[in-house]
């Protein structure tokens, strides 16, 4: 099983936000890229997390590596919505009273 922790979370606190997914997944290509290449595998996203491994798909998709067996997204909306259509705010662009 390959996990990730996102840096500024859980353990990897003190380390600096990513505020772009696709960054994300730009930096996880090449170390799972070599992993995935020649084998079978799954892939599964909750909430955030979700939203990590679509980019992280679309990247492993670009650069030629086989897509996994089975995909698993949950809490999350689908990543691909067209921006104004999605269901969420960003919160930090939120004043005090309407991310109440």
């Amino acid at each position: 099983m390959l996990a990730v922790q996102l840096p500024g979370r859980a353990n990897r606190r003190d380390e600096s936000y990513i505020f772009e997914i696709r960054k994300v997944a730009d930096e996880l290509l090449p170390i799972v890229a070599s992993t995935l290449a020649d084998v079978p595998y799954v892939c599964i996203g909750h909430s955030m997390g979700t939203w990590v491994a679509f980019e992280l798909l679309l990247a492993l998709r670009a650069v030629g590596i086989q897509m996994p067996r089975q995909v698993f997204f949950s809490a999350f909306p689908f990543p691909d919505i067209p921006h104004k259509s999605r269901p969420w705010r960003v919160n930090a662009l939120l004043d005090d009273e309407t991310f109440k």
